[in-house]
């Protein structure tokens, strides 16, 4: 009889620990929560010059582009009383100034002082934007006979600094990246050269295309991001003390 009490003992412990083998091997451990990383753009800078000090009225932007066909276009010589900033998006061109000549190829950019003659060489299937600092109290200029890209309706929020730099950056965008939410200080505007930007500042949300201008906000959150396909190529330009 003991030993009969003793087998059915065994045959229950066995019992026991393959149904709790059975129900751990049929409940899985908890997932590991996995935060998806998010590729950012690369950055590099292309020009930083100086830009002075603004006038009383302060400064606008004033920005135009320039697109060349299957022929050659030239332009000048000229001489203004304010600085201009040319800088290519693809092909290249040619800047005199002084007799000096200045080759800019995708991607640079050059800086023509006041008050100095110039003149420009765009060569073909080429694309530049050129902009300046103009007196807010003061009209637009012919803008070199190129595209108004850009007028700024009020007058740029400087913060105190005697002198100012212009600084121009690039930022490529792989399919699907985007930045980390950014505080901008510095007045600015940046241009599509390829691709399309989503922009998004509190509960505004919009799209800009190549080709195009966009400010983006002093002081505020933003983010941009490449929601497309393909590579998204933004230039952006500020004014900082």
């Amino acid at each position: 009889m003991r030993g009969m009490n003793r087998l059915i003992s065994a045959i229950g412990l066995v019992f026991t620990m393959g149904l709790a083998s059975a129900c751990s091997a049929a409940t899985p451990a908890p997932a590991q929560s996995v935060t998806p990383t998010v590729a950012t753009p690369a950055v590099s800078v292309k020009l930083e010059v100086g830009a002075g000090a603004p006038p009383a009225a302060g400064w606008k932007w004033a920005v135009a582009d320039f697109d060349t066909a299957a022929d050659a276009r030239t332009d000048g010589p000229h001489e203004h009383d304010f600085a201009w900033v040319f800088y290519a998006i693809k092909g290249s061109a040619d800047v005199t100034i002084a007799g000096a000549n200045k080759v800019m190829s995708a991607g640079e950019g050059v800086l023509v002082p006041a008050v100095q003659q110039h003149s420009h060489r765009y060569l073909p299937q080429s694309k530049l934007i050129a902009f300046h600092l103009r007196a807010a109290d003061q009209p637009a200029a012919a803008l070199h006979r190129g595209g108004t890209v850009l007028l700024s309706e009020k007058a740029l929020e400087l913060r105190a600094g005697p002198d100012y730099k212009v600084r121009i950056r690039e930022f490529i965008f792989p399919p699907g990246s985007r930045t980390a939410e950014n505080l901008t200080a510095d007045p600015n505007f940046a241009y599509v050269a390829e691709g399309a930007v989503n922009y998004r500042a509190g509960q505004t949300a919009n799209t800009v295309e190549a080709g195009k201008p966009l400010v983006l906000p002093l002081n505020e959150p933003y983010t941009l991001s490449n929601e497309g396909t393909t590579s998204l190529r933004l230039v952006l330009v500020d004014v900082r003390p």
